[in-house]
């Protein structure tokens, strides 16, 4: 007969194991280059010569006016309660019925998780999307974690137009650890529009590192979002990479009291890695960021323009423009470009 003892042994013993499975495989984060698929519930149409492209890090429906954040300086890992993450979804979808946009870039959309108080913000904005197709992809994972306690983020692209193809490209790492548990995976999301004239848009996703050292990871993975855009541009493609690059774009001036201390993950954008005729594009006039020391405050947290694009020589910029929401929903606002295609040294795809 077995002693009650030796059950709970037996179960503390399988828990430190399992426990032990989860802390090491949550450790790795293992990223190849690779097709995705795209799902679309209908047949899309080509891209023409102009295209609209909106890019916005939703911080997961959880980093709301009300928030702070416990990796920013903040006290909080979690949002104030899971009706204030349907608030700000509410927000989120509602803005996004604003305005339209050919291609909409997400970064830390959501899947049921701890972070979001199991309220599925994915499921949510692509019903808001359901004449487009899309794409997602996990850059933030919790492996062998039960659903309503785990992490599920990443990136997605939605499109109204044809997709040729979907290819993820790794990223390098950032060093440490996220929450102290994951491994965040970095890497570029991209896709190509078919178009009707011959002629092929490459539209790069990203999300750069934010808490590394000096931002010598962020750096290194600058280097290769870089490399990967020449890349489609010698293939002949019009390239718009955006996202939220975790760099500053622009030296600005918005009003604030907050504590140098609170900016410590915050550097410049290294110009002189740009190659001749690429244009870095955003709106000077309206903050895409705002700091998550504390719950946000007008005139008090710290604002600064991290969210843009980045377009290759062949692409005309015909307007960029960031919508102010107040940061009531997001820490970070939307920014769209409306751009053209260009013959400036296009060259037809090999």
């Amino acid at each position: 007969m077995i002693s009650a003892g030796s059950l709970l042994a037996s179960f503390l013993l399988a828990l430190l194991a399992y426990i032990a499975t989860v802390l090491a495989v949550n450790r790795i984060a293992h990223v190849r280059a690779q097709p995705l698929r795209f799902h679309a519930a209908k047949k899309l149409r080509p891209a023409g010569q102009q295209i609209s492209v909106c890019s916005w890090n939703i911080g997961y429906a959880g980093l709301g006016q009300e928030s702070d954040f416990l990796v920013d300086g903040g006290k909080h890992l979690l949002p104030p309660s899971r009706s204030c993450v349907l608030k700000n979804l509410a927000g989120i979808t509602s803005t996004l019925s604003r305005f339209s946009a050919d291609v909409h870039l997400f970064q830390e959309m959501a899947r049921p998780g701890l972070l979001t108080y199991g309220v599925n913000v994915q499921a949510r904005i692509e019903r808001e999307f359901s004449n487009a197709g899309h794409s997602f992809r996990n850059d933030t994972v919790s492996r062998l974690i039960p659903v309503p306690f785990g992490i599920h983020n990443g990136t997605e692209i939605f499109s109204r137009y044809a997709v040729a193809t979907v290819q993820i490209d790794p990223l390098p790492d950032e060093p440490g650890l996220f929450f102290g548990l994951l491994k965040k995976s970095y890497a570029v999301h991209s896709v190509r529009l078919q178009s009707g004239n011959g002629q092929v848009w490459a539209i790069l996703n990203i999300h750069l590192a934010a808490f590394d050292a000096a931002a010598v990871a962020r750096k290194k993975q600058l280097q290769q979002v870089l490399s990967l855009a020449m890349k489609e541009f010698k293939r002949g493609c019009h390239v718009i990479v955006g996202g939220d690059w975790n760099l500053k774009l622009t030296q600005t001036s918005f009003l604030h009291s907050t504590d140098p201390k609170h900016l410590f993950w915050l550097h410049e954008f290294p110009q002189d890695y740009l190659s001749q005729g690429w244009k870095l594009v955003f709106d000077p006039h309206v903050p895409t960021v705002r700091t998550n020391n504390q719950p946000y405050r007008p005139g008090v947290n710290y604002t600064a323009i991290i969210d843009g694009f980045l377009v290759s020589p062949n692409v005309e910029i015909d307007s960029v423009t960031t919508i102010d929401t107040g940061f009531q929903f997001t820490d970070h606002q939307p920014t769209v470009l409306r751009a053209s295609m260009s013959s400036n040294r296009s060259q037809p795809i090999k």
